[in-house]
């Protein structure tokens, strides 16, 4: 056997071998940094389900309640309701302060107010 190195004997193919062995590398390292998920990211939702082949439910939002001396009013989807009124096929029935009742082909549902944290004085006595 010669002595001397694998480059010194045979230059072309140990240039074939590094360029080889670099590009799998970077492939390789380029593979894994797409297999990490990001952990900001928001989850992946499944594919959209076409749109005649789901039927909908109109959505609602209940911003507000108001209640006061012979009256009652809700704010559902920015309109002003009074029990009786219809929004969306769905017919008001009851305003709570807190929440609302409506019936929608022959179904009741309620609505509710985003809960509001109250924030109450401590009974005990300071020094």
């Amino acid at each position: 056997m010669r002595g001397g190195s694998v480059y010194n004997s045979h230059p072309r193919a140990f240039k074939r071998l590094l360029h080889s062995g670099l590009a799998l590398a970077l492939l390789a390292t380029a593979t894994q940094a797409r297999a990490l998920d990001d952990p900001m990211r928001p989850p992946r939702t499944p594919a959209a389900t076409p749109a005649r082949a789901v039927e909908r439910a109109p959505l609602f939002n209940l911003t507000s309640t108001l209640i006061a001396e012979g009256r009652r009013i809700a704010v559902i989807n920015g309109r002003q309701l009074q029990v009786g009124d219809t929004i969306n096929g769905a017919r008001l029935e009851a305003i709570m302060p807190t929440r609302v009742k409506l019936r929608m082909a022959g179904t009741s549902h309620y609505l509710d107010l985003i809960p509001l944290t109250v924030k109450k004085p401590s009974k005990s006595k300071r020094p």
